[in-house]
């Protein structure tokens, strides 16, 4: 009905003929986007070559070498999709990165509210047309979806710490933050897309994360195996807690659909600041992100 989409979870591991099919040259999707990427982000290319990949034939690598590659797979999509020549940042949303079953079921977070606005224009249009829903038509119920869901967000009234009034704007520091280091900074096959609320975070901005992940807007992930103790239920229990951005709002901040390494919110307040002092101008309305280039469409 829906597809197959960039983020299929049974992808980055499967062997199966379509998916070896995907890596082979010239015409399989994941090399293109892997070729587009090596021209425009010569991070990338440095990456491959000190990897010792060969993009026209990652998949007659042995298997150790072509797992290292699955891995960073999810950033190769975003940036082959987002980054342009000099490494600037476009400006389109290319929601067509997050189309197919796996995706629009990760965006809706298992929320019935979120999935059925997601999900409906979708039945009704398999109805009248069957076979496979077509790419336009989810990306246009997953930008509506998406708006929606941010207006309930604006609509919570909060309590802020210093710029950060709102969960709104929490959310755009942490998106915009990890954008900077998963898009513009230089490639990395593992950059941080998750926080930690550590214990130097202020307890008016705990307060405020707390309140975000009541309403969903943020997203507490499991213990680790290696990590001991009980996993905090409470919002005065946040301090320690590890999070990730909704994946409802990940293609806001052209995110990939996949959880990783962890950094302090602590360290993305200091870096917000640190960004302040450079570019005061940008803080009049509150503007993001962190760093700013021109942009390109």
């Amino acid at each position: 009905m829906l597809g197959d989409g960039w983020f299929d979870g049974s992808g980055f591991g499967s062997e199966n003929k379509a998916k070896l099919n995907s890596y082979k040259a010239p015409n399989g999707q994941i090399y293109k986007r892997s070729v587009l990427l090596r021209r425009v982000d010569n991070t990338f290319s440095k990456w491959l070559k000190e990897r010792e990949f060969t993009l026209e034939d990652i998949d007659g690598q042995p298997e150790d070498k072509k797992a290292q590659f699955r891995k960073a797979l999810p950033f190769i999509l975003t940036r082959s999709e987002f980054i342009g020549p000099n490494k600037k940042l476009k400006s389109r949303k290319a929601l067509n990165l997050y189309t197919g079953a796996y995706s629009l079921f990760s965006v809706s977070e298992g929320n019935p509210r979120t999935f059925i606005n997601l999900m409906r224009p979708l039945v009704r249009e398999f109805c009248e047309t069957g076979g496979t829903v077509k790419a336009t038509s989810q990306t246009s119920s997953l930008e509506a979806t998406i708006h929606r869901y941010k207006a309930s967000l604006s609509a919570l009234p909060t309590d802020g710490y210093g710029d950060i009034r709102s969960i709104i704007q929490l959310v755009n520091v942490i998106g915009s933050y990890f954008q900077l280091v998963q898009l513009r900074d230089n490639f990395s096959p593992e950059p941080p897309s998750t926080i930690e609320v550590d214990r130097s975070v202020p307890p008016s901005l705990a307060s405020l994360v707390g309140r975000a992940l009541n309403a969903g807007a943020l997203v507490r992930m499991p213990l680790e195996a290696s990590e001991t103790g009980r996993e905090p239920n409470h919002t005065e229990d946040i301090v320690g807690s590890r999070l990730r951005i909704s994946y409802t709002l990940a293609p806001e901040f052209k995110l990939p659909l996949v959880s990783t390494r962890t950094v302090t919110l602590s360290n993305i307040i200091h870096s917000l600041n640190s960004a302040k002092k450079r570019r005061p101008d940008l803080f009049k309305q509150f503007t993001l992100p962190f760093h700013v280039d021109d942009t390109d469409e």
